[in-house]
Order: C-alpha cells, then structure tokens, then sequence
C-alpha cells in the first residue's frame, strides 16, 4: 500500500503496517498545528493497493477538508491562539491558520495585541457567547454603555452542554481539569493584573510564567474602554511554543451592561456538564484573579476552543 498526493499537497496521511496481522496496515488522516495552507480546501489523495511489482493495481480516493485554527500548547493541550467570533461553529467566522494577523505580521499574539490599531483590537476583542446559541455578541454603545447586542435571559448553560456544542469541527471547550494544569496554583494566589509566576501540580509540578500589559486606546461608540488587560503565560520548558494569550470582554450577567471597572472580569466557557463549574477572571478592589465559579445560564462567556484529541503530522 502506498499513498500519492496531488502536485505540490503536503503528505496529510500515514501508513502504518500492522506487524500483528501480515498485510494489514493503519491509515491515519494526520493534522498539521498550525498549517499555513489550511484554508477550507478539499485535500485528495490516492490510497493505491498493488503487488510488488505494480500489478493488479487498486485506486482508492480519499478526500478531506483542510481547515484549520491556530493554536499553542501549553501544559499537555493544543489552545486555540483566539477567542471565538461570529458563529462559533462556523471556519468561515474564525481566524484560520493561513490567515492568522500576528503570524502574517511575524510577530507572537502578545506582541501583535500591543502593536495592533484600536480597530483591530476591538475587532477580537469584542465576542461572548450566551446559552446555546452559536452566534456570538457583540459589544456595542448603548445610550452611553458598553452592552452586549442582543442581550437576553437564557434558560442554558453554557458550561452544561457537550463540549463539541459550540465549536468547528476538531476543535471543543476546555474541562476543568485543562484550565487547572495552567491557574491552579500551589503557591497563592494568582495576581494577573502584575507579572509574575507560579506553580502549578500539573505532570509533577510546572511553573508558569505571566506577563501583561494595557490597552487604553479602544472606543466603542462613546465609550472609552479603558485598562483592557491581556495576559500572556508560558511554561519555560516549552520553550518552542508560542506563549497563552488570554484577553476578551468581561462578562455581562443583567440588562445593565458591562459596567465600567468589570472590562476585564472575564468569564470563559468551561466544559462541565454535572454543576456548570467555570473559570472567572474575578476583578476586585484587590486586584483581577482566577478563580473557579460556574455562575449562571445568563451570563455571558468568552469561547476559548482547544483542538480535540487527535493524532498529528508535522512537517
């Protein structure tokens, strides 16, 4: 068995020949992190079956489509590099690997979020997410407010829906369990608004390693949205990976809007489906925290997706 590409496609499949059962092999579909090329095209490739000499030749077509997010690893799980926007399930609505703004920039997130136009920021910035609905809000100037559009009740809850229910195709929400190797920390707490490290329990014990810095430039209609925090976090020996960005809208929970001093108070979609269990970014007069809290069906979250379980190629 052997596999043949189309002109100029990059090698996506694996073969791999069963010692256990003679001429049986395993064909697996690879995924590539981060693949420039992966842009919502079908891939073909040709599966060809064949005595060693060519004869008695069997074609078989296989065919996928190569889409893609980008995303870093940090402490055992691929993380989406952005935040969710426009219809969450939708590639067409995201920032896809051959069109990721920092990487095209050739600069991190980190530094593509300070170096970027207000427009640009804002343009991220602005998604959370509310029950079941896909479609995500964006914030707006409401009579002087930065509110979320469309704001309502909602009977869901995020946090209790299956963990694909909200996200593309290869990609769902983090568990608990995956935010705790990064924010749970064996040395107190953890103080975001300052940079700064701690440790983790995660494989035996990991520091990480937190930088941050402030946006004051970003408007929304009238609103000044002022102090909006993003936060980077590394594990130095990782060093190969680019660094976990976290930054969004804090959340909205009444009619009231986003209330001036909360910008930054983010709330992020967490998969756990027995009491809706969440991570919090908490803003208080001591400062902005992890902690853990499910809150409500009405509040709204930030969708931060991690690539599903899955073998990968890479090139």
């Amino acid at each position: 068995m052997t596999v043949e590409y189309e002109n100029g496609e990059g090698h996506w499949i694996k073969l791999e020949e069963r010692t256990e059962t003679p001429n049986s092999f395993r064909i697996i579909g690879g995924w590539k992190p981060n693949d420039p090329t992966a842009n919502g095209r079908k891939q073909k490739a040709t599966l060809v079956i064949c005595n060693t000499d060519g004869t008695d030749r069997e074609e078989y077509t296989v065919v996928r489509r190569n889409w893609g997010l980008p995303v870093t690893y940090l402490n055992g799980v691929w993380w989406c590099k952005y935040n969710a926007m426009g219809d969450s399930k939708n590639f067409s609505d995201q920032i896809l690997s051959s069109n990721d703004p920092a990487a095209k920039a050739g600069k991190s997130l980190f530094d593509y979020l300070r170096d970027c136009t207000p427009e640009e920021f804002f343009k991220l910035w602005k998604w959370q997410y509310q029950g079941k609905t896909t479609q995500g809000m964006e914030v707006i100037d409401d009579g002087g407010v930065a509110k979320l559009k469309g704001y309502g009740p909602s009977s869901e809850h995020i946090n209790k829906l299956d963990a694909t229910a909200m996200a593309p195709d290869g990609y769902e929400l983090p568990s608990m369990e995956n935010f705790e190797r990064i924010l749970n920390s064996t040395n107190g707490t953890i103080w975001l608004m300052w940079d700064g490290s701690h440790t983790t329990s995660w494989n035996g014990g990991s520091n990480i390693q937190r930088r941050q810095r402030r946006r004051n430039d970003v408007t929304v209609g009238t609103v000044a949205l002022s102090d909006l925090i993003y936060i980077q976090m590394y594990n130095n020996a990782e060093q190969q990976y680019e660094p976990l960005v976290w930054y969004g809208s804090g959340a909205q929970w009444d009619a009231n809007g986003i209330k001036h001093g909360h910008y930054n108070a983010m709330l992020w979609a967490t998969h756990s489906p027995g009491n809706g269990q969440g991570w919090y970014f908490a803003g208080s007069m001591a400062g902005l925290y992890p902690n853990k809290n499910g809150a409500g069906p009405n509040d709204t979250r930030i969708l931060r997706f991690k690539k599903s379980d899955v073998e990968y190629i890479y090139e």
